[in-house]
């Protein structure tokens, strides 16, 4: 998955986001990851599209906490409308915007015991 999509005459569109994707992000905490991404046309008009939005998966990236790679639920559901160039919408930066703002706000292992214990016993604070 990467840059423009000719959006045709089809209602849904679907994609799976693997790590390859990942792997093209500068300065981008996530390491890895499978997030599926439904793309459904709601309105066409003159030079814009008006689509649905439905993103979900799991992502990797560090803990907030003991900063071990740590498995994150992404949920995104939104309607937006873009701009037509050429028959193609860009998609890309889009998607993975919609992934970051999907992530919950604090990133840590939903279980503390899988937090790196000598990283654990140096904290200064109960996290």
């Amino acid at each position: 998955m990467a840059g423009s999509y000719t959006i045709s005459k089809e209602p849904r569109y679907e994609w799976r986001v693997g790590d390859e994707f990942w792997e093209d992000r500068e300065r981008c905490e996530v390491v890895g990851g499978v997030v599926d991404v439904t793309i459904d046309v709601l309105k066409r008009g003159v030079g814009k599209v008006e689509l649905g939005v439905e993103i979900e998966g799991e992502v990797t990236m560090p803990c907030d906490r003991c900063l071990g790679d740590c498995t994150l639920p992404v949920r995104w559901r939104e309607e937006v409308e873009f701009e037509v160039i050429g028959g193609e919408v860009d998609l890309e930066q889009y998607i993975y915007e919609s992934i970051i703002l999907g992530l919950p706000l604090v990133k840590v292992h939903r279980d503390r015991g899988d937090c790196d214990p000598e990283v654990l016993k140096h904290l200064a604070v109960d996290l």
